[in-house]
């Protein structure tokens, strides 16, 4: 299931102290929560990714 997951997204999350294990079951029960199919789950990550630029 986390080959579905692009890895510099885990990587990302790791860095932040966010283990692969939680993140991907972070990701799966949000999915299943939605009642989303098992393919959104990408997308789901990728929502989930904090993009925004640091105000300072």
């Amino acid at each position: 299931m986390s080959s579905q997951i692009p890895e510099a997204t885990l990587q990302r999350m790791e860095a932040r102290g966010i283990s692969r294990r939680d993140f991907i079951k972070f990701c799966t029960a949000a999915t299943a929560a939605l009642a989303l199919p098992i393919t959104m789950l990408p997308r789901v990550a990728q929502a989930v990714e904090d993009k925004r630029p640091p105000v300072i």
